[in-house]
């Protein structure tokens, strides 16, 4: 595997004795392995990685998230090592076929990371830095089109990604800020029997608006139950079960806002 090449030494040796396997769930650029009680995260290196080896290091005795077991860079590439968080998926079979179960698992996650005082956090990633980085990557043509929804863009959407980053400045909503994870999609976050056992993959978190999280939630909840990635439907769950969890109104336009804005990532 090209990846697993000119690892660090250090990231070596403690790799030695251990079968590496490749992940593919998720729709992350980065090379991502698991062997028995770890993972393993390679990719170039950016402002993202470096945020995700941060929020590990700022979240260890707040929040539950896996061990940092290395972080290094070498050639340009960044190599983080974690400990395994035990559990399931939230998108796990076992957890589908309970909807409401699962969504009041989820709005509990969420409210526990929004409990946590953001003043002290040093990870900023709020709606004007994330338009920031959104124009750059439309202007350099980084988004990728065919990750993104039907109706995002063409003839029933947007002309381009620039037209969306236009319409998003313009659009720009009163931010609500709290802790975030900043891509809460099922896969990223675990539960066992009693709970939550962990978030993963925190390249996005930071101080930013609640509704950041809220969006990408439900948006993953309708994408998992409608069948997107299986091919098969599960029945049982409406979105009005998270809201109903979170205890609050659904806001359409910060969910549109959001949605929008995380088809530019």
């Amino acid at each position: 595997m090209e990846a697993l090449k000119n690892l660090p030494d250090e990231l070596f040796a403690l790799l030695k004795n251990r079968t590496l396997s490749p992940v593919s769930v998720g729709l992350s650029d980065a090379s991502v392995f698991c062997c028995e009680d770890a993972f393993l995260k390679i990719q170039p290196l950016s402002e993202e990685a470096e945020n995700e080896y941060a929020a590990l290091c700022y979240l260890k005795n707040l929040f539950p998230v896996p061990e940092c077991l290395f972080y290094g860079v070498k050639g340009g590439i960044a190599y983080l090592f974690t400990s395994r968080v035990s559990g399931k998926m939230a998108c796990d079979p076992s957890r589908m076929k309970e909807p409401r179960l699962l969504t009041e698992c989820l709005a509990e996650a969420l409210k526990a990371l929004w409990r946590i005082d953001p003043a002290g956090c040093p990870l900023k990633t709020n709606t004007e830095k994330k338009l920031r980085l959104a124009r750059r990557r439309a202007e350099e043509g980084l988004v990728d089109l065919t990750q993104t929804d039907p109706d995002t863009f063409g003839k029933t959407g947007f002309r381009d990604p620039l037209a969306l980053v236009e319409w998003l400045e313009d659009h720009f909503p009163e931010e609500d800020a709290v802790l975030s994870h900043g891509d809460f999609c099922l896969p990223n976050v675990f539960f066992d029997e009693k709970g939550l056992t962990g978030i993963v993959d925190l390249g996005r978190m930071g101080i930013a608006d609640r509704w950041q999280d809220i969006a990408l939630c439900r948006r993953s909840l309708i994408q998992n139950f409608r069948g997107d990635y299986t091919g098969v439907p599960i029945s049982g769950f409406s979105e009005e079960m998270l809201f109903d969890a979170l205890e609050i109104r659904p806001d359409p336009n910060k969910i549109r806002f959001f949605t929008l804005l995380d088809e530019l990532f």
